[in-house]
């Protein structure tokens, strides 16, 4: 069970044959698959890159947009606000107008009432007196 140096060069020779072999057919197709494979990762990182950068652009616009609604809604709102207490102011002053209309009326038909009834009372009285 010694070393046979003849089988061990034999073995060598089919190793440096097989690394030949490797070396001229099977590393060229080796190497260009992982050279593509680096490739698309680098594109594929590039391609993420570019897509996360439109992301944020997008989302900086829309919250951009977004402050502008908010301030645009709380402007309308604020004017809405301002025009109903204008409005409230006109309804309040128009129905205080009506309501002195309403109380110059009632004054007036009243005291067209008294005089009426003190006229009555008068041409009562007349009579009664006449009678008497």
């Amino acid at each position: 069970m010694g070393i046979n140096p003849t089988e061990i060069i034999a073995q060598l020779i089919g190793f440096l044959v097989l690394l030949w072999l490797f070396a001229a057919y099977g590393w060229k197709p080796i190497r260009a698959l992982l050279d593509a494979r680096r490739e698309k990762i680098a594109a594929d990182r590039a391609k993420i890159e570019a897509d996360e950068a439109r992301i944020r652009e997008t989302l900086s616009a829309y919250e951009a947009k977004m402050k502008d609604l908010e301030k645009t809604s709380r402007d309308a709102v604020g004017a809405a606000a301002a025009e109903g207490a204008r409005t409230a102011e006109g309804i309040v002053r128009s129905a205080r107008e009506e309501a002195e209309k309403i109380i110059a009326r009632a004054l007036s038909d009243a005291e067209r009432d008294v005089a009426a009834a003190r006229l009555r009372l008068r041409r009562y009285q007349l009579q009664s007196v006449n009678n008497n």
